[in-house]
C-alpha cells in the first residue's frame, strides 16, 4: 500500500498508491474483511497486546487518510477486548507529514538513521532521530520502535566504516 516504495525508499513507481486503478474501494473492503478474520482468530491470545493494520503504507496523502480512517473503526468494532490499534510508519512520512496517525492509539515507527538517511553519519543521525521522536512525544501518545537498525555482509570490514561494512 506504498508506490512510494517500489523504486526504493528515495524512488517512485510512477504510480498513484490510492486511485481506482490501484488500492481502492475493493481493496479497502478486503483489507477491512482481512482486519475482521486477523481479530477473530488472535482475540483470545495473550500475546496480542495490539492490533497493526499495516506496515509502511503511505500516510502522507489525502487519499490514504481516507483509505484508513474506516479501518482503525473496523478494528476497534471487531475487538471486544479494546485492544489500542496502530499501524506501521515509513520515513517517507515523519511527524508533521503522516496524516494517518491521529487515528492511531499507538506511534509504531520503522527508521533506519544512520542507514538510509544520514548515511554513516552517526552523530547526524541521532540528531535527526531526536528531534522526530520529540514530535512524535508531543502527540501524547506510546511509541514503538517497530524497526531500527541497518544490515551488514558477515567479514566486510571498511575504515572509514562505510555501509555494510561490520
Amino acid at each position: 500500500l506504498n508506490m512510494g516504495l517500489g523504486g526504493g525508499i528515495f524512488g517512485g513507481q510512477g504510480y498513484t498508491t490510492f486511485s481506482p486503478e490501484t488500492a481502492n474501494d475493493a481493496t479497502q473492503e478486503v483489507h477491512a474483511q482481512v482486519i475482521r478474520y486477523l481479530i477473530a482468530r488472535d482475540k483470545n491470545r495473550p500475546s496480542v497486546v495490539l492490533w497493526s493494520i499495516a506496515n509502511e503504507p503511505e500516510s502522507q496523502t489525502e487519499a490514504s487518510e481516507e483509505y484508513f480512517r474506516p479501518l482503525f473503526d473496523v478494528a476497534r468494532e471487531a475487538d471486544p477486548q479494546g485492544r489500542p490499534v496502530g499501524f506501521v510508519n515509513v520515513m517517507l512520512a515523519p511527524h508533521g507529514v503522516c496524516r494517518v496517525s491521529q487515528f492511531a492509539d499507538v506511534i509504531m515507527l520503522n527508521r533506519y538513521y544512520g542507514w538510509y538517511v544520514n548515511t554513516g553519519d552517526l552523530a547526524g543521525a541521532e540528531l535527526a532521530w531526536t528531534e522526530e521522536l520529540e514530535g512524535w512525544s508531543s502527540e501524547r501518545k506510546p511509541i514503538i520502535i517497530t524497526e531500527y537498525g541497518a544490515d551488514t555482509m558477515p567479514g566486510l570490514h571498511q575504515l572509514p566504516a562505510q555501509p555494510w561494512s561490520e
